[in-house]
């Protein structure tokens, strides 16, 4: 048994039983000042003692790896890359019927390349949770940002996953 287990009913107890009893007396004095000040100050310290005892315990340890959330994007991608290569990653608990990829060209201002990624060879596909985007081999050099979206079938409505900026040499 840690100490702490220990010493925070030896403390809460009391503190509790004079909150009741100073409510009690309230009941036979209800205009006496000294009970209500002591009232506020014991419930206002054993509100915050309480408070420190629920929240200063450690979370609990466990053997599992927490899931990751729904629709949760880890990129495999440095932070520079060759023209031609191919960006890679994987997107966890997939609830968008329909995942879109856009390369937007920081230093330009346009896009580059985007669409829908497919089941089937191509510039973008997504399967088992991974995808691989091929890119231009003629992409120049510069800053770049990769942004991964979710679209439903009934709504029109793309949202932005996750994105990530990198750089071709």
């Amino acid at each position: 048994m840690k100490p702490r287990d220990l010493i925070f009913p030896l403390i809460i107890i009391p503190l509790g039983l004079a909150f009741l009893f100073a409510g009690l007396m309230l009941i036979f004095r209800p205009d006496s000042r000294r009970i209500i000040a002591l009232k506020m100050r014991t419930g206002a310290f054993l509100l915050s003692f309480s408070f420190m005892a629920a929240c200063s315990t450690p979370p609990p340890v466990t053997c599992y790896k927490p899931a990751p959330p729904e629709n949760s994007v880890v990129f495999d991608i440095y932070e520079a890359v060759s023209p031609g290569d191919t960006l890679r990653g994987r997107i966890y608990q997939v609830t968008y019927d329909h995942l879109i990829y856009e390369i937007f060209s920081v230093d330009d201002r346009q896009m580059i390349l985007n669409g829908r990624f497919t089941d089937s060879a191509g510039t973008a596909v997504f399967r088992d949770g991974w995808f691989r985007i091929a890119t231009n081999g003629d992409m120049r050099s510069g800053n770049y940002i990769l942004r991964i979206m979710g679209e439903y079938k009934d709504v029109s409505d793309k949202r932005e996953l996750d994105h990530k900026e990198f750089t071709v040499r």
